[in-house]
């Protein structure tokens, strides 16, 4: 066997510690889907791995991701199939696999994270795979969240180190922002509680879905914007279109939908409002080296992407690359007139 582990990634992004699948003469290959159930969902089966598909060539097997648990009760969870004569068949399956895998989850009313928009690479490089390789004595492969494909004479046994993603603050800063807040009140808006609980569910998110985080962020400032009126120009405009569609010969649905997007549109704009809130709030503070007005207009025209397919859809890298800066923003928002106390 080559010292460089053949594994493949089925994936967008090859990560630097995988070598592409080379070709060989082994036998067959064996396919891994490591994916994440959300905390509210869960497969009611009380064993830690379980045939699925016992009748067939291609084994299917689900277990159970996480040590000592059964598949029930796993957060993380391996659907696997061996027994792919070559890598043209190996490639299809794998599609086929998690499109059964999602029409399943789905008519259980289920969800679950695939690995298609997570960063599909371990913690271990080459050097580290190939020490514990010495030390345990059998290939070591990095536990990938998502698809991958290794010979199945290979064996491997897969190393992963627990995520640890929390924000920690030093307890005496903590009391006395808090201390602050108690001795000069300033109670939340409707609008405001409203903000903190969209806010809040992007955190409980954070792990599972970027784009979910991201959405959910970016509509807590949208619940955070009054209206304000359009320049008269454009509402005479919008005014204009609004007569045109009335009189055009349409489906009475279609005309229906047309004028309540034409009637909110004559009041309302994301971009313009949110443009002016964030300049008036957040004034000359900066994220990743921009305004608040610049990161809030590339994070709308970001939202537009993800939530109306506008094309180039959003990478994950685009997200992510955002996502912080958005974080931020918000928290600032939310902070209101304590923003700026000094804790030190």
């Amino acid at each position: 066997m080559a010292n460089n582990v053949p594994c493949r990634v089925i994936g967008n992004v090859m990560p630097p510690d995988q070598e592409p699948m080379q070709k060989s003469n082994v036998a067959d290959f064996t396919i891994r889907i490591r994916f994440r159930m959300p905390s509210r969902n869960r497969i009611g089966i009380d064993e830690t791995e379980v045939a699925l598909a016992p009748a067939t060539k291609q084994q299917v097997i689900l277990k159970s991701g996480d040590k000592d648990k059964t598949i029930c009760e796993s957060d993380w969870l391996i659907l696997q199939s061996g027994g792919w004569d070559s890598e043209k068949a190996v490639e299809d399956a794998v599609e086929m696999l998690l499109d059964a895998l999602c029409r399943t989850l789905a008519c259980h009313y289920m969800g679950a994270d695939l690995g298609r928009r997570s960063p599909q690479r371990g913690f271990f490089f080459q050097e580290g795979l190939k020490w514990l390789k010495e030390k345990i004595g059998r290939p070591i492969l990095n536990d990938i969240h998502g698809p991958m494909v290794f010979p199945t004479e290979l064996r491997p046994k897969f190393a992963r180190m627990a995520s640890v993603t929390f924000l920690t603050v030093q307890d005496d800063r903590w009391k006395k922002t808090f201390s602050f807040a108690l001795k000069s009140p300033a109670p939340l808006s409707d609008r405001e509680r409203t903000a903190f609980d969209l806010f809040s569910a992007a955190h409980a998110v954070a792990q599972d879905s970027v784009d979910a985080r991201f959405i959910l962020l970016f509509a807590a400032i949208e619940t955070l914007l009054e209206d304000r009126p359009r320049p008269e120009q454009v509402v005479n405009h919008v005014n204009q279109l609004i007569a045109l569609t009335n009189n055009a010969d349409l489906d009475k649905a279609e005309k229906d939908s047309l004028l309540g997007s034409l009637q909110w549109l004559r009041s309302h704009s994301i971009r313009s409002s949110g443009r002016r809130f964030v300049r008036k709030r957040l004034a000359d503070r900066r994220y990743q080296d921009r305004s608040a007005e610049e990161v809030f207009l590339a994070c709308y025209d970001l939202r537009n992407r993800l939530l109306h397919g506008e094309q180039p859809f959003p990478t994950r890298d685009e997200v992510s690359g955002l996502v912080g800066a958005l974080e931020q923003m918000v928290s600032n928002l939310l902070a209101g007139p304590i923003l700026d106390f000094d804790t030190a």
